[in-house]
């Protein structure tokens, strides 16, 4: 049966499985108490602590890089990608860092996202000047593995050619 967030089981050959639910914790850990009955009625009882400890923070992003293309000088482009937490405990995005010109980032500073919740970052490229303009977005978070996660983005600004025929 369930208790307080974990599953316990006993299986055919008695022995017992203990499944906490995916977003288990609880720092006191959970009591459990198991009498066991033998075939003449004799029973023992024991009790112990399970604690169950969680997993970190983990930090996923949906890309890693993003070709804008080539759009002209003066104009816009948007592009979303998501950052995800695949471990158990809160992840916090601390900051976003955007090394290069010409981009920016939209994105709901500060927040924590639990187990399996994601973020949408929409990024957006206005070139002021013609020709190749990268950038790298560094996410930093509180994932004790990778603190820092980096976004690859590029693009081109170009300029319109407006093209008129003479009068005859």
């Amino acid at each position: 049966g369930a208790a307080n967030g974990m599953n316990l089981s006993i299986d055919g050959a008695g022995i017992l499985s203990i499944s906490p639910e995916h977003d288990y914790y609880d720092e006191n850990g959970v009591e459990v108490t198991i009498t066991a009955t033998d075939l003449e009625d004799g029973t023992v009882t024991d009790s112990f602590i399970i604690t169950i400890n969680p997993q970190v923070p983990v930090v996923s992003l949906s890309d890693e890089s993003h070709e804008f293309g080539e759009i002209l000088a003066g104009e816009f482009e948007q592009w979303t990608f998501e950052v995800s937490n695949l471990g158990s405990q809160l992840l916090q995005l601390e900051d976003l860092i955007v090394n290069g010109a010409y981009y920016d980032v939209d994105y709901d500073q500060g927040a924590a996202l639990r187990r399996y919740e994601s973020l949408t970052i929409t990024v957006i490229f206005a070139p002021e000047e013609l020709g190749q303009h990268d950038a790298q977005l560094v996410i930093q978070t509180n994932d004790p593995e990778t603190p820092e996660v980096t976004v690859e983005v590029s693009g081109t600004a170009g300029i319109s050619i407006i093209r008129t025929e003479p009068e005859v």
